[in-house]
C-alpha cells in the first residue's frame, strides 16, 4: 500500500514540473465601449449548463445580469430595479447544483439589513 501511495505522489509531482504551455487570451466583449452605459463587470463569471457564460455588472445606481456566448454574443437578461429592491453592488454569480444561478449584493434587496 505504501509503494502505491509513493508512486502516486511522484506522478503528481512529476506533472507539476512539466513546463506550462502558453495561453491565448481572446477579448470577447468590451463593456467600456458597448452601448455607452458604463457597465462594469463584477465578480466572477459562471458557466451555465448550456455552455454560455453568465455574470453581473454594476452601474452607478444598479446592476445588470447578462449572458455571453463563447463566441462573444452579449445578451442583457435583466436590469436591477433602481430603488435597490433587487440589490446593488453585486459580486458575481455561481451555478448551483439545481441549475439556478446565485449571487450576493452589498446593498439593498428584499432581505436587506441596512
Amino acid at each position: 500500500m505504501k509503494k502505491f501511495a509513493m508512486s502516486a505522489m511522484l506522478f503528481v509531482l512529476a506533472g507539476m514540473l512539466l513546463p506550462a504551455q502558453a495561453q491565448t487570451v481572446t477579448k470577447l466583449y468590451d463593456f467600456a465601449s458597448s452601448g455607452g452605459t458604463s457597465q462594469q463587470p463584477s465578480g466572477v463569471v459562471a458557466q451555465g449548463r448550456d455552455g454560455n457564460f453568465y455574470g453581473i455588472t454594476t452601474v452607478p445606481d444598479r446592476g445588470t445580469i447578462y449572458k455571453m456566448t463563447p463566441s462573444g454574443t452579449f445578451t442583457l437578461l435583466h436590469t436591477m430595479a433602481s430603488d435597490l429592491s433587487e440589490g446593488a453592488n453585486c459580486n458575481g454569480l455561481i451555478l448551483g447544483s439545481d441549475g439556478n444561478f446565485y449571487g450576493t449584493c452589498l446593498y439593498g434587496g428584499a432581505n436587506s439589513i441596512g
